[in-house]
């Protein structure tokens, strides 16, 4: 029991609910939090017991940041992996690194910005965006860090030379193809029919 850690989630409407050491034999009050890494995806919860994706999105920066040291080390543009290389491994390790679990975590708008008439280059409207706001300003900037160190382009390089020199498509965009991909994949199979359970469950609470 020492080595589990707990998140309670309640109803809203739920007052002075009882911490966890009361329905639970000889837990220790210090392994309660609000926050639970499940194979790789951190799971937090708000004062009202609603999930909140700031946590992971954090440990998703901090990810970045060490993939790219390690990212230098064997692209530049005096040796190291050539273009086509280089990108190969961005899409294999890196890029599936920083998407991983984006199933759960990615919350798709019902009519995505990027399948509008009007694309642009500046990024979503606030009002399509349903991830942190921060997390939606940084993921292409994500991908971009990579891109540029591939390409061994200036910093103030637009985005869309990035995408159209290197033929890939935003990562906003492969998160979304991504995550509903995935859950199309589970509908009706017996892990689906678990989470939907596990959160009626928690909704009736």
């Amino acid at each position: 029991i020492n080595k589990t850690e707990l998140v309670h989630f309640a109803s809203k409407h739920q007052k002075n609910a009882q911490p966890m050491s009361s329905f639970i034999d000889g837990f220790n009050d210090a392994y309660e939090g609000s926050t639970l890494k499940i194979l790789g995806v951190i799971i937090a919860v708000d004062n009202e017991g609603n999930l909140d994706w700031s946590k992971h999105f954090e440990y998703l920066r901090t990810k970045v940041a060490n993939l790219e040291k390690d990212f230098k080390r064997i692209v530049k543009m005096t040796y190291g992996l050539d273009v086509v290389s280089a990108l190969q491994v961005y899409k294999t390790c890196i890029r599936s690194a920083i998407t991983y679990g984006s199933a759960a975590w990615y919350e798709p708008c019902d009519k995505p910005w990027y399948l509008s008439s009007d694309i642009g280059t500046t990024g979503p409207p606030d009002s399509q965006v349903h991830l942190d706001t921060a997390f939606n300003d940084n993921l292409d900037h994500f991908q971009n860090k990579f891109l540029r160190v591939i390409l061994g382009a200036f910093q103030m390089t637009h985005r869309p030379y990035l995408w159209n020199e290197l033929g890939i498509e935003r990562l906003d965009l492969f998160v979304y193809m991504s995550a509903v991909t995935t859950r199309a994949n589970l509908i009706e199979t017996d892990v689906w029919k678990t989470i939907v359970h596990a959160k009626s469950r928690v909704e009736t609470f």
